[in-house]
């Protein structure tokens, strides 16, 4: 028979009871019917908690922490829900749980492997090595030097002196950063697996899943190059370690506000062009802009000019404006230069002004492009085709792309556009 200590129960097992009032409560348990099996209930499912959480007193470990996920986020049995008092048990093993896997993710990740030092520093003269720093893994050829700069949860940073490493990098981490240091260039990993080789003077990226991205870097680190190192390519250049780019003539310090302006040189030297695009990194694009679009006043073909200016165009969000600096480049470069231009035009014309005949118009010829290039172009001409309710023409750019760039990044966006056109 329910009285007015039983409706207490709630609020007793919550612990918010006061002392006086808890302790006519326990004085009630003795007799009770109803209260005194749903505390010793209580009590079990504490102690099957307890039990549960031994195995995890210490600092999980990524796959730990995978497989409980995975148990966690399975369907529920029935019978777990069977009355009030093993749902709130539910309830707070889930918090604990919440708690437990934020609170006890490590500061740093524990490096585990071959001959691991006290120092950071990994790799051996005379024997290849193999390291885990948390989740990814490293081989480190002989000869490797490669030194620990961060290991944390959020980035892990190597720097790479020389000799080859392969990493193979826990996919699906958002987050987190990977970066490879071996000045003057950086790689960021967007994909998974890749090799990094630093032999004397030539430093190499060749990527086997993923995207990775290396960066050419300045003094002060500012970025000169970017470029996309996408599964199945490569990147290699010579420069040697810690030499510094050849920044081209320094910026003058500003003249007075009533200086006047100097004209601009009918064609800019390299050394110009890379001062405009150091300062556009630093974010100063409207300024490059309006200088170089004075510069194509008197040079109105010169491509390096129309690049800066159409990129800082982008970055502005000037679409319009780029795109017709970009279709200029495509009209006065070839290859590499021209293809790249026609992918940026074409994401602009896409993505920002939804002009799918701009797309194929801009798109019409393909040539000197890559491979990873030219089967985002097809693409894109695709998902132009598709707007433009041309389904048919939309397919054989799609089997086009499958065919001839099948092992591009370019072919997993085909083969989603092949389910939404509804290809078999």
């Amino acid at each position: 028979m329910s009285t007015a200590h039983c409706n207490q129960l709630d609020l007793y097992l919550d612990g918010q009871l006061p002392a006086e009032a808890r302790a006519a409560f326990e004085a009630h348990l003795t007799g009770c019917a109803s209260c005194a099996p749903a505390i010793a209930s209580w009590e079990r499912s504490g102690e099957r908690l307890e039990t549960w959480a031994a195995p995890f007193a210490g600092s999980p470990s990524a796959q730990q922490l995978r497989d409980f996920r995975a148990r966690f986020h399975g369907a529920p049995s029935r019978a777990w829900f069977r009355g009030p008092l093993i749902g709130a048990a539910l309830a707070i093993a889930a918090a604990v749980i919440f708690l437990f896997t934020r609170s006890s993710a490590p500061a740093e990740w524990e490096i585990s492997g071959d001959a691991v030092a006290s120092t950071s520093t990994l790799g051996s003269p005379s024997a290849p090595q193999h390291f885990r720093i948390g989740p990814d893994e490293l081989d480190l050829a002989a000869t490797t030097e490669v030194k620990v700069v961060e290991k944390g949860p959020k980035r892990t940073r190597l720097t790479l002196t020389r000799g080859v490493l392969t990493a193979r990098v826990e996919p699906g981490r958002k987050g987190r950063d990977f970066i490879i240091d071996s000045p003057p260039y950086r790689v960021t990993v967007i994909g998974t697996v890749f090799e990094v080789r630093r032999v004397s003077d030539t430093f190499r990226v060749a990527t086997s899943k993923g995207v990775v991205r290396v960066e050419t870097l300045g003094p002060g680190g500012v970025v000169l190059d970017s470029k996309l190192v996408p599964a199945g390519s490569d990147f290699e250049a010579n420069q040697p370690l810690s030499a510094p780019v050849d920044a081209g003539p320094a910026p003058s310090d500003p003249e007075p506000d009533d200086a006047e302006v100097p004209k601009p040189q009918p064609k800019p030297s390299a050394g110009a062009l890379l001062v405009w695009r150091q300062r556009a990194a630093r974010g100063e694009c409207q300024a490059v802009f309006e200088e170089t679009k004075a510069a194509l006043k008197v040079s109105p073909s010169h491509v390096g000019t129309l690049r800066v200016n159409a990129d800082c165009a982008r970055k502005l969000g000037l679409s319009a404006a780029s795109v017709a600096a970009y279709r200029k480049v495509i009209a006065n470069s070839s290859g590499a230069e021209a293809a790249e231009a026609m992918l940026l035009a074409a994401g602009l014309l896409q993505e920002e002004l939804h002009d799918p005949r701009g797309v194929l118009a801009v798109t019409k010829v393909i040539r000197g492009a890559s491979p990873e290039v030219a089967g985002a172009l097809h693409v894109r001409r695709a998902r132009a085709f598709q707007a433009l309710g041309r389904k048919d023409e939309a397919r054989r750019e799609v089997a086009l792309t499958l065919e001839r760039f099948g092992t591009t990044p370019a072919a997993a966006d085909a083969l989603r556009l092949k389910t939404e056109l509804g290809v078999r």
